[in-house]
């Protein structure tokens, strides 16, 4: 009971947290700073343990595997379709890329 128990209630993130087989969060920072006793909501201790097992990934995604500009299932992304801003495809840049790079590379 100990492993999901946390002040004699069952707590479900807790038992969650023991019973993954990897954990991750948000971001690199975000799994250093749950760690802590300022962040971890009563839970750093677990999740200490768990460190070996604790990834952060940056918004949840691997950019290296899902890159707009190399995967084929989005749609064709030109310069110029960005630069007008042309709905879908200036969106899935800006998600996808450092929009600050290309700003000031037109400046």
């Amino acid at each position: 009971m100990d492993k999901v128990e946390q002040f004699n209630h069952f707590n479900f993130l807790k038992g969650g947290i023991v019973y993954s087989d990897i954990l991750t969060t948000v971001s690199r920072k975000y799994a250093e700073e749950i760690q802590t006793a300022e962040f971890g909501e009563q839970l750093e201790g677990v999740l200490k343990a768990r460190a070996a097992d604790l990834r952060g990934i940056l918004n949840g995604v691997d950019y290296a595997q899902w890159d707009p500009a190399t995967d084929g299932t989005w749609p064709r992304i030109t310069r110029r379709r960005i630069s007008e801003g042309s709905g879908r495809a200036a969106r899935i840049f800006y998600v996808f890329s450092d929009w600050r790079q290309c700003r000031r590379r037109r400046r």
